[in-house]
């Protein structure tokens, strides 16, 4: 329980907030390159896997080298690392990935926390988005 609590609440600390002016902080230089192939590999994937209406079409063959990458980022320990692993507390990469992703930033503590701090607020863009919608 006490788990389950942790990580709803640190979902709570990621929510955007929309009242307000939104004014995206930026990412470092050496986050966006943990990212930016990670992310392209999440659309690519996503444009397989779906129909534009949103139809599941089946399996990608990006599936294999995203996961490759996902985990990659998720062992980069560096102040890279640890904001790449905060900002994808805010993308869907599937429900075991997700799950890895926040037992991941549990993890690192007060390394993701100032991080997820800032991104309470408004996220951070970064040159793929928007993402495609399904």
């Amino acid at each position: 329980m006490r788990v389950l609590i942790t990580i709803l609440s640190l979902f709570l600390l990621t929510s955007t907030s929309f009242a307000g002016e939104c004014t995206p902080v930026k990412l470092s230089s050496e986050t966006l390159n943990i990212l930016k192939p990670l992310i392209a590999l999440r659309i690519k994937e996503h444009i397989e896997n779906f129909t534009p209406d949103g139809r599941w079409k089946g399996e990608s063959q990006y599936r294999i080298e995203l996961n490759k990458k996902f985990y990659e980022t998720l062992k980069n320990k560096t102040s890279a690392g640890n904001e790449a692993v905060a900002y994808l507390l805010n993308l869907y990469m599937g429900s075991h990935p997700d799950e890895k992703s926040v037992c991941k930033t549990l993890n690192r503590g007060k390394h993701t926390l100032h991080h997820i701090n800032k991104y309470k607020k408004c996220i951070p863009l970064i040159v793929h988005q928007p993402l495609p919608k399904y």
